[in-house]
């Protein structure tokens, strides 16, 4: 895509994919494989991988404002970011995983497997946040900056940052839950 939302792109809208695959695509901005803004997406039995957003945020989704995402049983890796959020890319949105993975995406700056700005996140039913790399600065697993993450019976493991945070970095204003 020649801006936003290699994939899909999504504005005011509702979108599931179900037993599918957003897969090698490309955005020169924002969502490799998805780019949604005031939208709503829910993903099971599916994967998100092996896009890339070439010239900012969001190498697999990219959400903005008021937007939520479910991802159930299924994967979001392989996915690579010029900016934050390897894998997924929050602003003032929320996303629940559950017995799924967020695994080997690499930003070049921030959130190698999810950056959260003003968002909640939450991991549960035996997730996974592992083997993701923010190469410029902090959180190779997660980054958040003033919102939360919760984590139930999950695991975030093996995650790399340049700077701060391998696993988790959490910047102002910040709440984390861990329960197993």
């Amino acid at each position: 895509a020649h801006e936003d939302g290699g994939g899909v792109y999504l504005y005011d809208c509702s979108m599931s994919v179900d037993n599918s695959s957003v897969s090698n695509n490309e955005a020169l901005s924002d969502g490799g494989g998805v780019s949604m803004h005031v939208s709503n997406i829910t993903i099971v039995g599916s994967a998100i991988d092996d896009n890339v957003a070439a010239g900012d945020d969001g190498g697999g989704v990219y959400l903005y404002l008021d937007c939520s995402m479910s991802v159930d049983n299924s994967s979001v890796s392989h996915n690579e970011a010029l900016g934050d959020g390897g894998g997924v890319y929050l602003y003032d949105c929320s996303m629940s995983v559950d017995n799924s993975s967020v695994s080997h995406n690499e930003a070049l700056d921030d959130g190698g497997g999810v950056y959260a700005y003003k968002s909640a996140v939450v991991l549960s039913g035996s997730s996974s946040i592992s083997h993701n790399t923010a190469h410029g600065d902090d959180g190779g697993g997660v980054r958040v900056r003033e919102g939360s993450l919760t984590v139930s019976n999950s695991a975030i493991l093996g995650n790399w940052a340049a700077d701060d945070g391998g696993g988790v970095y959490l910047y102002l204003d910040c709440s984390m839950s861990v329960d197993n």
